[in-house]
């Protein structure tokens, strides 16, 4: 919402929007509602000792500091000292040689990029002594009191955070909305150029100039007067650095920052980002070169190639042979082989054992006549008779160029058939 603020004589400073991440996380924050109050030191107490020792209690508030370095935290000013911040609160803040006399300790909760909360009880003020009481830096109690926030110090944008804290001043309930005048107005003046603000909310300035700037707040009535009190007027050093980097200076130009979110809720989590390892390769040692010995050639001694134990097909070589004459055999008048056979069988006694494969080196046997043959064998036949059955002939072998030895055994018992002894016959 636009501020109710008149400018008079501005040349170079504008009011603008918000930058869009601040205005995000502000609505995180905008359902708490701090609590502050002062423990340490109580109101008029008088101290013995020139160290003043500051320790506050917050409420309703998350107080603490993010990896990023930014927090909720609570802004303490003593007297017109420069503030100090606590993001803890059981961590006491410590003033040193503190002048004697009477002081006054304000206190108030602040987001993380210097806006104070402005809801009632968010603040809280006490007045003190060291070593004596006098009558200096003691605010009237009937008048408002204004105190100065931010910016302060060294900043990295031209655009910044003007925001103030006002206590005991009639506000609206709304704090930003009123269809009635305002009682009072402050009045800004920045490098000359001045401007009444009606309303209590912070306002976005842009158009610094690099290097130093100042900047001024005055509290007025609601006609324009000065109301005088303890802080109600006041000015500080603003310088511009355009190469500061810091984060609330990188919100500030608008910029989206990662993880960003951590600065307000402080149950957030970061998630570690692995990167892939990188193997470097392993280095190579030089192989210094070995210097080689020749060697002298031994004479390898041929050694004749063995002949297979086994060899079942053996190439035949040619061998020209001289030429020779055959001779003529002269005409054999022996019967041809195979009448020989069909006559022998029928001849030999019919026996349903088969010869044995296994040959057997037998004595030799002498030949016997014919007829002396042929009248044995008819003896054996008239005492043992045998009856005759029909035998199937047996599938002749097919001729090939081996035959099984049982095959030829029983060629070799048809051809020459084996005697029997005539004491067997008997």
């Amino acid at each position: 919402k636009g501020s109710k603020s008149s400018r008079i004589n501005t040349l170079s400073i504008s009011e603008v929007s918000p930058p869009p991440e601040i205005q995000r996380l502000n609505r995180t924050l905008d359902r708490y509602m701090p609590q502050v109050t002062i423990v340490t030191p109580q109101s008029d107490q008088v101290l013995d000792s020139t160290d003043v020792t500051v320790t506050v209690a917050v409420k309703d508030l998350p107080v603490f500091k993010s990896e990023l370095g930014l927090g909720n935290h609570i802004d303490v000013i003593l007297d017109e000292r420069q503030t100090q911040e606590i993001y803890d609160p059981a961590i006491p803040v410590q003033f040193t040689n503190v002048t004697p006399g009477t002081h006054t300790l304000r206190v108030f909760a602040s987001r993380p990029w210097d806006e104070s909360f402005k809801n009632v009880g968010a603040y809280a003020q006490t007045t003190f002594h060291v070593l004596t009481r006098t009558g200096e830096h003691v605010p009237r109690s009937d008048t408002p009191v204004l105190t100065y926030h931010s910016p302060i110090g060294t900043v990295g944008s031209d655009t910044v955070l003007l925001d103030f804290y006002l206590h005991n001043a009639p506000v609206p309930p709304s704090l930003l909305d009123s269809k009635e005048p305002s009682p009072w107005q402050i009045r800004a003046t920045v490098n000359g150029d001045s401007f009444t603000i009606e309303d209590w909310h912070p306002l976005y300035l842009q158009g610094l100039k690099p290097g130093k700037n100042w900047i001024k707040l005055e509290f007025l009535d609601a006609v324009g007067n000065p109301l005088p009190n303890l802080t109600n007027s006041i000015a500080q050093i603003v310088t511009y650095d355009p190469k500061q980097t810091d984060l609330q200076s990188r919100l500030l130009k608008g910029e989206t920052i990662p993880e960003i979110d951590q600065i307000v809720d402080p149950s957030y989590r970061v998630e570690p980002v692995i990167s892939p390892v990188k193997e470097e390769p392993a280095p190579v040692e030089e192989i210094t070169p070995v210097p080689v010995t020749p060697i002298e050639a031994v004479p390898v001694e041929t050694v004749p190639a063995k002949k297979p134990r086994f060899q079942l097909f053996q190439k035949k070589v040619k061998v020209d042979a001289p030429a020779v004459v055959k001779e003529e055999a002269p005409p054999i008048d022996n019967p041809p082989v195979e009448e020989q056979k069909e006559e022998k069988v029928d001849n030999l006694p019919l026996t349903t054992e088969e010869p044995k494969e296994q040959e057997v080196d037998s004595p030799p046997v002498e030949e016997q006549p014919i007829e002396q043959k042929q009248e044995n064998a008819a003896a054996i036949t008239e005492e043992q008779p045998i009856e005759t059955k029909p035998v199937e002939e047996a599938p002749q072998p097919k001729v090939g160029r081996f035959q099984s030895l049982k095959a030829r055994y029983q060629k070799q018992e048809q051809t020459y058939p084996t005697e029997v002894p005539e004491q067997l016959s008997e």
